[in-house]
């Protein structure tokens, strides 16, 4: 319950943590299903425990519960993590069956955020060639269009978040009307990452940070990509600096459009309130 999950968290703090653990609620209860949405508003991320929901459940009814806690953490703009039983042929043998391909590409359409091997890995023959089948049905089900802008209208707003979710979904709507290439941010909390990518946007999301331990926890986020960048301060020159970053990389290119998303005025670390739409430049020739 939410309760359970409120529990936790004052006791990890008590423990005098000066970075708090994400918290991950398995749902594998009828009791957590009744209650989805108080629990997937107090937790980081989520998963569907299938193995043991198809236990405490009726078998017949895990594909919809499934369907259901994605749908409402797209909602919420929570990770969502599904598992167990997905390449399970792959403990014995060295190619998935076709039931498993076809669930492992619909756990994809569905939106999930990540998907995870257990016994294929940790007790399987053939754990490199399932985490590799894995990976290929990952990305041919991703060429399919259907599993972008999967943000359901009238999402959840925390009113203290009201400006920052307003800007961040007229950032979304940008990238599409102007078919950008990326859209790129710099993040203190995640917040701003895991709304962005909860839209499921076709733009490709890169998201600036000075916390490692941030940008290694925004790596279950779906379509994200981190840069651990220290030197970044809070002037308006950081957007320049970003995609500077970006085109070392190789990750634009010269004339691609993007979409910056900043907090002004960013020396007081305001919360995101502006939206600059460009073209990127070439970059200025060394000396």
């Amino acid at each position: 319950s939410s309760e359970d999950i409120l529990k936790l968290r004052e006791n990890i703090q008590v423990l005098g943590r000066n970075w708090n653990p994400g918290i991950v609620a398995k749902i594998e209860k009828p009791e957590a299903v009744k209650n989805l949405d108080s629990i997937i508003e107090v937790s980081d991320a989520l998963m569907v425990a299938r193995g043991d929901l198809g236990v405490e459940l009726p078998y017949e009814q895990v594909p919809a519960v499934q369907k259901l806690l994605i749908h409402k953490s797209i909602a919420q703009s929570k990770p969502v993590i599904v598992a167990t039983q997905m390449l399970e042929g792959m403990i014995n043998n060295t190619r998935p069956t076709r039931a498993e391909i076809n669930d492992v590409a619909n756990s994809v359409m569905d939106g999930a955020d990540a998907l995870m091997l257990s016994a294929e890995t940790s007790l399987g023959q053939y754990p490199v060639e399932a985490v590799r089948a894995m990976r290929r049905i990952i990305d041919e089900t991703e060429k399919i269009g259907e599993i972008h802008n999967r943000k359901p209208e009238n999402s959840f707003t925390n009113p203290s978040r009201l400006i920052s979710d307003a800007v961040i979904e007229a950032a979304i709507r940008l990238s599409e009307k102007t078919e950008a290439k990326a859209i790129l941010t710099y993040t203190l909390t995640g917040y701003t990452a895991m709304r962005l990518a909860s839209y499921r946007p076709k733009a490709q999301i890169f998201i600036f940070a000075r916390s490692p331990r941030l940008i290694r926890r925004l790596s279950l986020v779906w379509g994200i990509t981190g840069f651990v960048q220290q030197n970044l301060h809070y002037t308006d020159d950081n957007l320049d600096l970003m995609v500077q970053i970006l085109l070392q990389n190789n990750a634009v290119n010269p004339n691609d459009i993007i979409v910056k998303i900043t907090g002004f005025p960013m020396k007081e670390k305001a919360m995101s309130n502006m939206v600059v739409v460009t073209r990127v430049k070439n970059p200025k020739p060394e000396d």
